[in-house]
C-alpha cells in the first residue's frame, strides 16, 4: 500500500488516489449495487480497512495489489481506474501486449498521464510520505542496464513483474496506450519498441541526469519528450 504525502511536491498522487477512488466507488457500486463496504472487501478479496482507505482516498495500491483485486471487479487493469469520466458500464479499452506488440502509430500521451500511471507501477519501491523514492541518474541506468536480458528489448512488459526496469516499462507502455489525452508532449513513432524506449532513457540519464536528485515517478517523461516531440 502507498501512503498518499501530504507535500505540494506530491500532487499528482493525490489526484491519482483522488481519480482512483472516484472511479472504484463507480465501478463497486455498478458491480454490487446492494453490497456494504465488508461484502465488497470479501468479494474483492481484501480487508474491508485496506479497501476504506482506498475508498477514502488516503492510499493507492501497488500494482500487483491492484491487479490483484481488479481480477475480481471484471477483469479491468489498473490504468482504467485512472483515466477521467470512468464508465463502469463502458470501461476504456486498451491493446494487450498480444494483441499489439508494438506501440501504436503516433501514440500521444501527457506527461501528468505518465506520472499517472507510473504511481501503479511503483511495485515495492513504495511512493513515501516525502514523494517517490528517490534515486540518482546513475542508479537509474544501472538498474536500467540490470533489466537487459529479462525482456527489455524489444519485448512489452505491460503484464511483467519484477525490478524497477519492468515496472519502468510498465509506466511507459501504459502511458502510450491510454486513451483521451488531450495534450500530447510527445510522439512515438509507429513500430517503436519498449527495448528502444528503454535504450533512449538509458542515453537520457547518461547524458543529462548523472546525480539526479528528483523523484524517479514521471522522469521518463522528459526523456521521452526529448527523444520523440510532436511536430
Amino acid at each position: 500500500m502507498c501512503p498518499i504525502p501530504s507535500t505540494d511536491a506530491a500532487k499528482s498522487l493525490s489526484e491519482t488516489a483522488e481519480r482512483f477512488r472516484t472511479n472504484l466507488h463507480a465501478l463497486i457500486a455498478h458491480l454490487w449495487p446492494d453490497a456494504g463496504q465488508a461484502q465488497a472487501a470479501a468479494k474483492m478479496g481484501i480487508q474491508q480497512r485496506t479497501l476504506g482507505r482506498y475508498l477514502n482516498g488516503e492510499s493507492v495500491p501497488t500494482l500487483d495489489m491492484a491487479e490483484e483485486l481488479l481480477r475480481k471487479c471484471g477483469g479491468l487493469e489498473p490504468w482504467q481506474l485512472l483515466v477521467p469520466h470512468f464508465d463502469p458500464r463502458n470501461p476504456p479499452s486498451i491493446a494487450t501486449a498480444t494483441e499489439q506488440p508494438r506501440l501504436s502509430r503516433k501514440a500521444k500521451v501527457t506527461a501528468h498521464s505518465c506520472q499517472m500511471v507510473a504511481v501503479l507501477g511503483a511495485g515495492r519501491d513504495r511512493i513515501r510520505r516525502r514523494g517517490a523514492k528517490r534515486k540518482s541518474g546513475a542508479e537509474l541506468v544501472q538498474d536500467l542496464r540490470g533489466g537487459q536480458g529479462r525482456g527489455l528489448p524489444g519485448r512489452p512488459l505491460c503484464r511483467i513483474h519484477g525490478g524497477w526496469p519492468a515496472r519502468l516499462e510498465f509506466a511507459i507502455s501504459s502511458a502510450m496506450k491510454l486513451e483521451g489525452t488531450d495534450k500530447p508532449s510527445f510522439c512515438v513513432p509507429d513500430g517503436v519498441t519498449n527495448g528502444q524506449l528503454g535504450q533512449v532513457l538509458i542515453q537520457y540519464f547518461e547524458r543529462h541526469l548523472a546525480e539526479l536528485h528528483e523523484p524517479a515517478v514521471g522522469l521518463f517523461s522528459s526523456a521521452l519528450v526529448e527523444a520523440f516531440p510532436c511536430r
